[in-house]
């Protein structure tokens, strides 16, 4: 779908972020993003007992390690030199892990900005024509902190974005 359904909107005709070539995987770098990654950080968030804490965040930074280990080879992006949809699934939480996972939901065994190769992945992210436009750290702070994953006594109390510079 985000290689043609925006075409006609002023979308990148030359951008395929799911070349025939690397599906198999995209894939399967996607499900790993998904369950460990995406959702991982609302199973820290969401754990009910030390032993489900436990589980979930060695999941997490098991997988946030994999990754760091997978872009030491000095690889652009996830799969190579090609920017895919992995890299899309994973630039969301990544660029607000420090801000938000790391804080607020306990994803505290270190700060996205210690992993030297994964902050330079999301800085490239962020570095493409177009994609910094979209990060609004106030709203996403706003969303975190002034919602639902809130502690209660704290609504409408939303710390100053910290201060990460994704641009070089």
């Amino acid at each position: 779908m985000l290689n043609h359904a925006f075409d006609d909107r002023g979308g990148n005709r030359q951008v395929n972020l799911y070349p025939t070539s690397l599906r198999g995987d995209i894939d399967a770098l996607n499900v790993r993003i998904a369950r460990s990654l995406a959702k991982g950080v609302y199973e820290v968030a969401g754990a009910k007992d030390q032993g489900e804490y436990d589980a979930a965040v060695s999941e997490l930074f098991r997988f946030l390690d994999a990754l760091e280990q997978q872009l030491s080879d000095d690889r652009g992006f996830l799969l190579g030199d090609v920017f895919t949809l992995a890299d899309v699934l994973a630039f969301a939480p990544l660029v607000r892990f420090d801000a938000v996972y790391n804080p607020l939901f306990r994803a505290s065994r270190r700060r996205l900005s210690t992993a030297q190769q994964l902050t330079g992945f999301v800085r490239r992210v962020y570095d493409l024509p177009g994609v910094a436009d979209t990060v609004r750290l106030d709203h996403i702070l706003m969303h975190y902190y002034d919602g639902d994953w809130a502690v209660a006594t704290r609504r409408g109390i939303v710390p100053n974005p910290p201060a990460i510079d994704w641009r070089r």
